[in-house]
């Protein structure tokens, strides 16, 4: 499988923001094997020394195989960015970038459930430069690196969290 980094240019810095996979191409065919060549004659045995036999013929050489065929380059992965204003939201299946603009509120980022999204990256990022705070919160008891909630409060600044299965990680 290709692999790679998809990045977008924020004004001062390339941010990478997700994966881009392909599938790999198919193997080629083996060649064909040549035939083998036959033995030579005996020399002829008695009273008379022989003579020595004729060399056997050489086989075929085998028909080269096919070259096998490239691999393509899969779709880029279309990463799902949402830009949020409102004091809360609430993540789910469809989020996974969270652009955070806290130039007039406060701004409540709930995590979803742990238990429901093993492996899943969400991506929180404050973009703006007010005094206002991003607090990243854990669903119901769970933790964030131990921690009920996490607080960005700086321009520019960003966490990605990852779930275990039952809490949730900074990664």
């Amino acid at each position: 499988m290709t692999t790679g980094t998809l990045k977008i240019y924020d004004g001062s810095d390339w941010q990478s923001i997700g994966a881009i996979r392909g599938d790999s191409g198919y193997s080629g065919y083996s060649g064909i094997s040549g035939n083998i060549g036959n033995s030579g004659y005996s020399g002829y045995s008695g009273d008379n020394p022989g003579s020595s036999g004729y060399s056997g013929i050489s086989g075929y050489s085998g028909i080269s195989g096919y070259s096998g065929i490239s691999g393509y380059s899969g779709n880029s992965t279309q990463v799902a960015v949402f830009t949020v204003t409102a004091t809360s939201i609430s993540l789910n299946s469809s989020n996974e970038i969270i652009l955070c603009d806290a130039l007039s509120n406060q701004i409540n980022v709930n995590l979803p459930n742990a238990t429901n999204f093993n492996g899943k990256i969400f991506t929180i990022k404050k973009i703006d430069n007010s005094g206002f705070k991003v607090i990243i919160n854990g669903d119901a008891g769970q933790t964030i690196d131990d921690k009920s909630q996490i607080i960005i409060n700086n321009q520019y600044n960003s966490m990605d969290v990852v779930s275990d299965g039952s809490n949730w990680f900074i990664k």
